[in-house]
């Protein structure tokens, strides 16, 4: 959750309130740019606060989806095992398929054209 922004001398430069909603702003406008290039796709953008894969894995369900498609981070070897993976959590955890897509590696759409 984000929180609320002072300067040194203790003054209020942003809410929390004011910052989640600047965050909510600049994740859906991203969202809506990726949207763009599926174009003949239904997508549904949100944006949520909290534990990445508690809350993708809430709106999945609360979505009815059947897939849930998740980018990876990339990393591999002892990056992946120290951070861990939210992209491997959601595998683990989803009572769903996963599609994990690697960043940079064309995906089973793009092989379709």
């Amino acid at each position: 959750m984000p929180e609320g922004w002072t300067d040194e001398y203790g003054r209020v430069l942003s809410y929390a309130d004011q910052e989640m909603q600047r965050l909510e702003a600049e994740g859906l406008d991203y969202l809506q740019a990726i949207e763009m290039q599926f174009e003949n796709t239904s997508v549904e953008c949100a944006v949520r606060f909290g534990d990445p894969v508690t809350e993708v894995l809430r709106e999945a369900k609360a979505f009815g989806a059947d897939l849930i498609a998740v980018s990876t981070a990339g990393r591999s070897g002892v990056g992946r095992v120290v951070l861990g993976s939210v992209a491997e959590q959601i595998f683990r955890k989803a009572r769903i398929p996963v599609m994990l897509i690697r960043p940079g590696e064309t995906t089973a759409t793009e092989d379709l054209r």
